[in-house]
Parts: C-alpha cells; structure tokens; sequence
C-alpha cells in the first residue's frame, strides 16, 4: 500500500495510442521531479511507439509504466457502476470528459496516489502531498470565493470524500452539460463533509485544500496570460510561478495555440526545456 501511494496517474481518455508532445511534456516533467512513480492509464489497448516522446518515456524513463485499462472492472465496487453502464451514460454530449471525470475518481479511490491532468507541467517535488486537492477561482471578482478544481488531486485509497463525490455524481448526470460531474460537484461534497462554504479553510488530516497557487497559478479565466502579448523577461515568469508545483496550461482552451519557442512570449518556451525537454524538442510542433 505505500508503494501505491507514492504514485502518481495520467489518464489518456480520448482513445488515442499514444500522448502529444504537451502531454508527454505533463509525464516527463513527473517523471523527473514529483519524486513519485508515474502510471500512465490509456483507454487504447495498443501503444505506439512511432512517436518520439512516447516512446522515449516507455523505454528510458525508469519510473514511468504504461498501461490500458478494462472499462468492464474500474467501476464495480463503487457508486458509479450502474451510471457507467447505463444509457444515459453512452449518450452523454460530452463522453471523453464524463469518462474521465469518474474514471479519476475510481481510480485513486481503488488505488490511492496522486491524479493529475495531462495538461500541467511539474516543477517541485510532489511526494510531501498526503489528501489534498487544489482550489482555484471563476473570476477576479472581488467576493468570488476559491471552488475546488479537479485537475490535481492526491488521496489514500477508500477516502471518503471520492465514495461521497461517486454518490453525488450517480444524482447530477445528466449527460448535457460538459462540467457537470467535475469541479463543482467534489466542491459541493466537500461542503457537505466540511460543513463549510469557504473552501481555504479546510485543513485537515483527512483534506488539506492548498492555495491557489500551488497548482493554478495562472487560473482558467486568465489562460491567455499563458502565451502574453506583452513580452515577459525569466524574472517575470519565476516570480509568478514562485509559488507553485505544478503549472496547469488547460488544454481545452490551448492546444491550438502555437509554441513558436519564444520565451518572452509563451509560458512553455519557458517552463519545457527546463523541465520536458525531450518532449519539447523531439517534435516540431510542440
């Protein structure tokens, strides 16, 4: 058990046989710092090694292991093992996210580890972290409180705010609307466990919610502060990353846009030759 809690999951939902340069870059930069074994969960049943990065973290990173993953047995034990089955579920307008917004929670509720999205970029150990989550924020209002984001998550297996957060999932589906099952909802459980609306107040054994900084500190309504128009010298960029562990890049809204390599201009320009640079540099489109 405390090998399975020194690990660290990437899930490939998309069906795709092998990761991008972004997303590879997201596993190489664990791979080299979070101080955690790295388990890389694709839905494909095939890896292809024609690709560069891919193939360099299957066959040189030591602490990197690849696997598939059976749709059939993830669920069963938990909350969720009849919604996945279901219609509705088959249905859902937004499927590759649904699946993976349960297929996270299954998973480290079975495993325990640390989940991250393929879209953040480790740059500090992440090994210290024992039943945290991190919070972010919709907006820069003044008053706006911080909700919980569930792009990087660590948890010892059987937690209970997962089983909770699998329950409260089975009721909100609906299949229509594409974050309905994902940050507000483990928000809104850890408000019913935690009796509380302001979530920076959570610290404890069980859950420690860590500022915002430590994981987002460029939050998703900021994104294009990611690639500013106005250029940023290498002090700029370390002192808004001081702060921080991770480095969320939110692929959602990104992945069309250009890294032409230009670190005044782009965050990866940056933060990739430093911390994945066989993934930045083993492809021209990064």
């Amino acid at each position: 058990d405390k090998v399975l809690d020194q690990q660290m999951f990437f899930l490939e939902t998309s069906g795709r046989s092998s990761l991008s340069p972004r997303q590879a870059c997201s596993v190489e930069s664990a791979a080299k710092l979070s101080n955690l074994h790295i388990q890389v969960i694709l839905l494909s049943a095939t890896l292809d090694l024609m690709d560069n990065s891919t193939c360099y973290l299957y066959q040189t990173a030591s602490n990197v292991s690849f696997y598939t993953i059976d749709m059939k047995t993830i669920f069963v034990n938990t909350p969720l093992q009849d919604i996945i089955r279901s219609k509705k579920f088959a249905k859902s307008q937004y499927k590759t996210t649904h699946q993976s917004d349960a297929l996270r929670l299954a998973l480290i509720f079975k495993y325990g580890g640390f989940y991250s999205d393929l879209d953040a970029v480790t740059i500090h150990d992440l090994s210290k972290f024992k039943n945290v989550i991190g919070s972010t924020k919709i907006n820069s209002k003044v008053g706006t409180l911080s909700h919980l984001a569930n792009g990087e998550f660590h948890f010892e297996k059987k937690h209970q705010l997962l089983w909770e957060t699998m329950k409260m999932f089975t009721k909100a589906f609906t299949g229509n609307a594409r974050v309905e099952v994902g940050p507000i909802l483990i928000t809104k459980a850890v408000k019913n466990l935690f009796h509380t609306d302001s979530m920076e107040t959570v610290k404890s054994k069980q859950l420690t919610v860590l500022p915002i900084e430590t994981f987002y500190p460029i939050k998703a309504f900021e994104v294009s502060r990611l690639w500013p128009t106005e250029p940023k010298s290498f002090t700029d960029w370390s002192r808004t990353f001081e702060n921080s562990s991770m480095i969320h890049f939110y692929a959602s809204q990104t992945n069309k846009w250009v890294v032409e390599r230009d670190p005044s201009h782009e965050a990866y320009a940056v933060i990739a030759p430093r911390y994945c640079p066989v993934a930045f540099w083993s492809s021209d489109q990064f």
